[in-house]
């Protein structure tokens, strides 16, 4: 790329003449001229712009649901919280859903591991009964 630019001034008086009271008869003039130039040139071509950034992941609602002490009934709450699940899934249309349940540490482990598996298969069911295809739903 090659660029030129030329710039010129001119300053001056009315009266080019001007008195200096300390020595008499001095005069001198006052007309200033200025030119300016200068000369660019870019070696290469231009560079490109950075391409823009992918867009941000957005991370997939994540939903809870509570259970009573011992228990795999659910809740009103719950059933409110597996609704919302719901309606998120059926908004995508092609998400899959991991339905995980969890004990305490509190009775045997084998109890505890049998318990989990019911509170999980308790959201599975309400959730095929809110629209959510079996098949989309991994229960652990």
């Amino acid at each position: 790329m090659f660029r030129l630019n030329l710039d010129g001034r001119y300053y001056g008086t009315t009266s080019p003449s001007v008195n200096n009271p300390f020595v008499s008869g001095v005069t001198y003039n006052n007309n200033n001229f200025t030119l300016m130039a200068s000369l660019a040139f870019r070696f290469g071509a231009p560079s490109e712009a950075p391409p823009p950034p992918p867009p941000a992941t957005v991370a997939p609602p994540s939903f809870m649901v509570f259970f009573d002490w011992d228990r795999s009934n659910l809740s009103q709450q719950a059933l409110s919280t597996i609704q919302q699940a719901a309606n998120a899934f059926k908004a995508k249309g092609n998400a899959r859903i991991t339905a995980t349940g969890h004990t305490d540490t509190s009775g045997p482990e084998a109890y505890n591991m049998a318990l989990s598996l019911r509170r999980a298969n308790a959201v599975k069911d309400a959730l095929v009964r809110d629209g959510v295809p079996a098949q989309a739903i991994t229960v652990i």
